[in-house]
C-alpha cells in the first residue's frame, strides 16, 4: 500500500491543507507498513536458507501488522 506520493500529489492540486495530527498518522501507517513489509521479507528469505522457526515467526508477525492496518 504505497498510496502516499499519490495522496500528497492530490493534496498539492487540490490546495488541500492536512492537519499535524492527520499527518501523523499518515507517517505511522507508511511506517507500520513498511515494518511489516522487512518482516514478511525476511521471513521468506529464512525460509528460503531453511531457517523455519524465524521464517514463521517474522511471517506470522509481518501478515498481523497487515491485518491491523489494512481496512
Amino acid at each position: 500500500m504505497n498510496n502516499f506520493p499519490y495522496v500528497l500529489a492530490v493534496e498539492k492540486l487540490a490546495g488541500i491543507t492536512v492537519p499535524g495530527k492527520a499527518q501523523m498518522i499518515r507517517i505511522m501507517m507508511a511506517e507500520f507498513f513498511r515494518i511489516a513489509s522487512h518482516l514478511v521479507w525476511y521471513g521468506t528469505f529464512a525460509q528460503d536458507v531453511e531457517r523455519c522457526p524465524r521464517s514463521s515467526i517474522c511471517l506470522v508477525t509481518g501478515k498481523r501488522v497487515f491485518d491491523i492496518v489494512r481496512p
